[in-house]
This record gives structure tokens, C-alpha cells and sequence, in this order.
């Protein structure tokens, strides 16, 4: 997926070239470079493009979800949460964590749901390893522990192992409000519509049919878009 990312980027938003002088430098620098070079070329496009252009290459067409079914990390999302946590990106890192400008929010925002309709459900099920909420956790990312949540990527059982895993306490008594909001959304639900469209969530899950089956309900729209948390808000 980081191969479709760049090659939508570079169609749409840089040199038309941009794809060659990638291939060339992974041939160069060997392919053990090839996850820097992509990382570098993906910060060039938010730091040389405006991020309104950046977003719209994710909206303007469908994913082709066909081409990633096969791929269990390579996604848009684990494209998104290793730029979040690899040392390599501070720099993009750092402009997603100042929330410069709304339409970066967006193009995050948009990243990571198209990232959640491709990854297996047992990614995001597992054990402790470089899961989402993991890694989100370990670089104390409330906003990423948010959206993950908001997204329903985690349910309010993992949040819940999570603030009682010993290795997610040492991260998490580093920051109060991260401690306080996982402890928080790791508590039941506060009403019914919370349960309702949790219960809704889990039976859905984080899997490649995920929209098919929230369409696929007999519900308004409107609940539908709701249940699949599409409105999310920052």
C-alpha cells in the first residue's frame, strides 16, 4: 500500500518522474533503504504540496482494495501509525502532532479508515506486539488513542487489558490525560447508544468487509455512518 500511496502522490501531486527517481534510488541505496527513501518522499509531499492536495488523491477515487487484500501490514494505516512512531519521520511526526492545519487532520483521518477497511481483524485483536493501539500507547499519542477508539479499531475490552498490561502502565503513567482517558473509555458503556453502537461495532469488526457489512444492516444511513464512526471529530 506505501507503493500505492506513492504512486498516487506522484501522479497527482509532484514531478511526473517522482516515481522513477524512487525506483532509481532504491536500486542504488538497496532495497534494506527502500522504507527511509518512501518515508522521505512521503514527507516531501505534505512539506511541498499543500495538504488540501494531499488529501484529495485519498478522496478523489476509490482505494483499490483488491490490491491489498493479500497484505497483512502493507496498508495505508501501518504506512500512517509507522510514520507516527518511526525515528526517521520526526518531521512529519511533529507537524501531525501540532495539528498545523485541518485538512492534515483530515488526510490522517482518512488515511487510517482506509487503512482499518484492509487490515485482517486479528491485527487489531492481538496480543501485545506493534498493534495500533501499541503503538499509539508507546509514543503517547492521544490523539491517535482517539481516533482509534472513535474509529473502532479498539473496543473498550482491549483498552481495558491494555490500562492492566504492565507494559502498556509504564507508558501510560507518562502521561495523566493519556492514563485518564484509556482508563476512561476502558470502563462500560455510559448509555445505551454507546452500547448499541459498540455492540454493532464488534459484530462488524476491523476486517476487509467492514462498510459491506455495516451496509449490509437493515438501518438508516444515517446510523450506519454513525456505527461505523465516520464522525469523527477533533
Amino acid at each position: 500500500m506505501m507503493n500505492l500511496i506513492l504512486e498516487r502522490a506522484a501522479d497527482r501531486c509532484l514531478d511526473k518522474k517522482a516515481k522513477y527517481v524512487i525506483e532509481k534510488l532504491i536500486s542504488i541505496c538497496g532495497p534494506e533503504h527502500k522504507q527511509v527513501l518512501e518515508e522521505e518522499v512521503l514527507h516531501q509531499i505534505v512539506e511541498q504540496c499543500s495538504s488540501s492536495l494531499f488529501c484529495t488523491f485519498v478522496d478523489k477515487d476509490p482505494i483499490d482494495l483488491s490490491r491489498v487484500q493479500g497484505q497483512i501490514t502493507g496498508t495505508l494505516f501501518s504506512t500512517i501509525v509507522t510514520l507516527l512512531a518511526h525515528h526517521t519521520s520526526y518531521r512529519l511526526r511533529a507537524r501531525i502532532d501540532r495539528r498545523m492545519t485541518h485538512d492534515l487532520t483530515i488526510m490522517l483521518r482518512k488515511c487510517i479508515e482506509a487503512g482499518l477497511s484492509t487490515q485482517p481483524y486479528s491485527y487489531t485483536n492481538g496480543p501485545f506486539v506493534e498493534t495500533p493501539l501499541s503503538v499509539a500507547v508507546r509514543t503517547r499519542n492521544l490523539d491517535l488513542v482517539k481516533l482509534l477508539y472513535r474509529l473502532g479499531a479498539v473496543s473498550n475490552k482491549e483498552l481495558h487489558e491494555a490500562s492492566h498490561n504492565e507494559m502498556f502502565v509504564m507508558f501510560l503513567d507518562k502521561n495523566k490525560e493519556l492514563r485518564e482517558y484509556v482508563d476512561l473509555k476502558a470502563s462500560n458503556p455510559r448509555g445505551l447508544q454507546d452500547l448499541c453502537c459498540l455492540s454493532v461495532s464488534r459484530y462488524i469488526g476491523c476486517r476487509a468487509d467492514r462498510k459491506h457489512r455495516a451496509l449490509s444492516l437493515d438501518l438508516p444511513m444515517h446510523l450506519v455512518e454513525q456505527v461505523l464512526f465516520y464522525d469523527v471529530k477533533f
